[in-house]
């Protein structure tokens, strides 16, 4: 399980996918092109490495071993 701070950032991260989405869809709307672009653009860099950071901590609990308890 990742630690406080890791699982806070992670949390951060994701709210700014969502938020860049929202922003992407109502630009999109606007019709308002560069800064559709630009906030499409940010919400699918976050969202890779929102999906980058995950597998790696999942990766990272899956190699430590289990504690022995009697």
């Amino acid at each position: 399980m990742p630690g406080k701070q890791e699982e806070e950032r992670l949390l951060f991260i994701s709210i700014g996918v969502v938020f860049f989405s929202v922003l992407a869809v109502i630009l999109f709307i606007l019709n308002i092109q560069i800064v559709f672009y630009v906030s499409a653009l940010l919400a699918i860099a976050l969202g890779f490495y929102l999906s980058r950071s995950l597998s790696n901590a999942d990766r990272d609990q899956q190699q430590k071993p289990g504690k022995k308890t009697r």
